[in-house]
């Protein structure tokens, strides 16, 4: 009689046992869904034939012969789970997020900043077509792309600010800017003027050690 009682309790646990393994398997499962971790997950996005994006008139132009295909990537943060799939998918890799975003850079700055990074290699292969068509490209102005945290032009230059002169001289390309730059010793204060939002701003930029302005 006790022995079947025994049983009996044993048997009736189970079900319980096993409802509050799935419970606490499906809680960490949530948990882990909700952790994200420091690393991007990249990999390839659609395809196109930029060909069909290429509109030119008024000049005679040829058939391109075969296709000009337009590889886009995607990267998107990753949680546990989704780290440990990446492992079974060949088509996807984790990369650290600090080798792509700065520290405490929010997402709409990262954005902000690869897209500007696409706008500059648009002129970039502007002017290398033209180039090899022989057309001489000429500098008409010097524009800042970005500023590295920690210098001292953070926080005085803004991406998208046009330089203008400095110390009272005209710039109009990199290569009147770099001796301008080199002429003054550390420490010298570089009077800038730049425009910016379509006026012209005067600003100061103290120079830095050669190692640091090289880099």
């Amino acid at each position: 009689m006790t022995e079947e009682t025994t049983e009996t309790a044993k048997g009736s646990v189970w079900p319980y046992a096993t409802l509050g393994s799935l419970f606490l398997v499906a809680v960490l499962l949530v948990a882990a869904w909700n952790i994200e971790i420091p690393y991007l997950a990249y990999s390839p996005g659609p395809v196109a034939d930029a060909v069909d994006g290429i509109d030119v008139e008024g000049v005679p132009t040829d058939s391109p012969e075969g296709d000009l295909l337009m590889l886009t990537i995607v990267g998107q943060p990753v949680n546990v789970i989704e780290a440990f799939l990446v492992r079974f998918d060949p088509t996807l890799d984790l990369v650290k997020r600090e080798l792509v975003r700065r520290p405490e850079e929010t997402a709409e700055e990262y954005r902000s900043r690869v897209l500007a990074q696409m706008s500059d290699s648009n002129h970039r292969a502007v002017a290398a077509a033209l180039d090899y068509l022989g057309y001489e490209m000429t500098p008409v102005e010097v524009i800042v792309e970005d500023v590295v945290e920690g210098v001292p032009a953070a926080g005085v230059l803004q991406r998208g600010d046009s330089i203008v002169a400095v110390n009272g001289q005209k710039v109009t390309s990199a290569e009147d800017l770099t001796p301008l730059v080199r002429a003054r010793s550390v420490g010298d204060t570089l009077q800038m003027t730049v425009l910016r939002d379509g006026e012209e701003v005067d600003v100061e930029v103290e120079d830095v050690d050669a190692e640091v302005r090289d880099g």
